[in-house]
Order: C-alpha cells, then structure tokens, then sequence
C-alpha cells in the first residue's frame, strides 16, 4: 500500500502478544515518540483495531493528538485517511472503534465465565499449585500432594499451634534449617533459576499458608480479579462473592489443627484497650 501510494517507510512497529487496550505497549509508545522526535508524518495500519481496541483513547490520538502533530493517519481497510478531512464527520468511525473494543470485552467476559464453572465443579484454575501440592500429570485442575513440601506445611502449622511460634519466629527457623521458600521452590520444580535468596522466608509467606484453606482440602477462587479488562489493577473480592467448594483436594491437615494454629495466632495478637479482640482483624494482621 506504502509503496503504491508513494509512502516511504520510515519503520514498522509491532507489539505482538500485547492487548490493543493497553496503550502503553513498547512499540506504540516507542511510534509516539517518533513523532514526538520529528521523525514520521504518516501513521498506517492495517485497520482501526490494530491501532488500539480502546474507543476513548484510539479516538483521542485520530482526532486530537495526530492532527495537532501534523501526522496523516490511514486505515486501509475502514477507509480512514485523514489527508482527506477530518473523521469528526464520520458516523462510522466511533462506531467502529466501540465495536473494536467490544470485541476483548466479549472475550474477557466469556473467559471468566469459563474459569468461573471450572471452579465451582472444583477444579483448580490456578497457573501454579499452592506451595504443599503439585498439579496432576493426568488432570492439571487436580491438586495432588506434594511429598517434598507438604511436611513443612504441617510444621508450620504445628509451630503455631503446639510451640505458641509467631510468624517472624517460624520463619527464622524455616530459614536457618535452609528450607528453600514457596517462590525458590516452584522455581527448582520448573527448572528455571531463581535470582533472589533461597531461604529467605518472611512472616507475609507464613501467614499466607497459616490462612490458605486449600490445605483442609477446599477449593477457594476468586479471591483477587482485575479492576476491569481494560486495566492491570487488582482489588479484593468480598469473601461472600468468591467460591468456595469443600473437600476436593487431598487435605494436608486436619480441621483441629487449623483451629489450633488460628487460635494461638488469635492470643498473639494484642488486646484492645477496653480487652475486647476483633477475630476477623486478628487473624489478618
């Protein structure tokens, strides 16, 4: 197209693997500079979908910021080029760019839906296994325990409940006995190096396994989500919207034990200054 319409090509930008809601991908921004530098005065593509699938910010750039730099935009397929006056007028343009967008949004609902039935049929969805278990070679939504790590899991536990061992206090022991922690070990499981230090475990690691139900057998999801589709913030679901499903897993420990550690982290935590305790808080802090 370049070519038969004398457009000389300055460069090509491609942000493969990257979502089109997303303008901050290394190669558009590195486009924008290009322009900022002075260096293109002509933006191509192949259709408005592949400059961005964000209405509001793809009509932005068109509009406003690729004018006010003196750039011609072109989209082959939709027609778009504004050399020959501007899209203001054109009724099919934001409808174009709405639709666009429309499409990753259909996508990102339909695969939470999807993750969401795997979940209440009690299949684990998560990218890794919990630290104490491994996937199934047969079934990789099927929990299996791990033979290596589980036996720390219950130490921990036991730490808490039978030698009254705050989190900082089991994790200097975990540390000294030169455990590898949950993060350096899913590494050595997959082959990969670690960069960090191996042993260096922390009260914030303890206390996420002390708190995670998945080793009395039980399925938890939906814990953390996306703000939305179009952005990476992640916010905490309320514990009546998440799913639970009971006893699917093989369970590391049992119900006593988990009373026991949550009670001792329980008496840990300071009393009020009227001698009242909030549980809810306790076993948070």
């Amino acid at each position: 197209f370049c070519h038969r319409n004398g457009i000389r090509v300055y460069d090509i930008f491609v942000d493969d693997g990257w979502t089109g809601t997303n303008f901050e991908r290394p190669d558009f921004r590195r486009l924008i500079k290009a322009v900022e530098d002075g260096k293109i005065n002509a933006v191509v593509v192949k259709d408005l979908s592949r400059f961005g699938r964000n209405y509001l910010e793809t009509g932005t750039y068109i509009t406003q910021y690729f004018p006010q730099k003196n750039v011609r935009f072109i989209a082959i397929n939709d027609d778009v080029d504004t050399s020959k006056g501007s899209v203001d007028y054109d009724l099919l343009f934001p409808i174009r760019n709405i639709f666009n967008e429309y499409y990753p949004a259909d996508c990102s609902k339909k695969t939470r839906l999807a993750l969401s039935s795997k979940a209440k049929n009690g299949e684990y969805i998560g990218s890794y296994a919990p630290y104490g278990y491994r996937k199934s070679a047969e079934d990789k939504h099927v929990l299996e325990i791990d033979p290596v790590a589980a036996p720390t899991v219950r130490r921990i536990f036991e730490w808490l409940a039978h030698n009254g061992y705050g989190y900082h206090k089991i994790a200097k022991l975990l540390e000294a006995e030169k455990v590898p922690k949950p993060e350096a070990y899913r590494a050595e499981l997959l082959g990969k190096q670690y960069s960090g230090e191996r042993y260096e475990w922390n009260l914030c690691s303890v206390r996420a396994i002390v708190n995670n139900e998945v080793y009395l057998g039980h399925l938890v999801s939906g814990k953390r989500r996306k703000l939305s589709f179009k952005s990476k913030a992640i916010i905490t679901v309320p514990e009546e919207e998440q799913i639970i499903v009971k006893d699917v897993f093989p369970r590391i420990i049992s119900d006593e034990l988990w009373e026991e550690a949550h009670r001792a982290a329980f008496l840990q935590v300071p009393q009020h200054f009227d001698g009242g305790f909030e549980p809810r808080l306790a076993l948070l802090m």
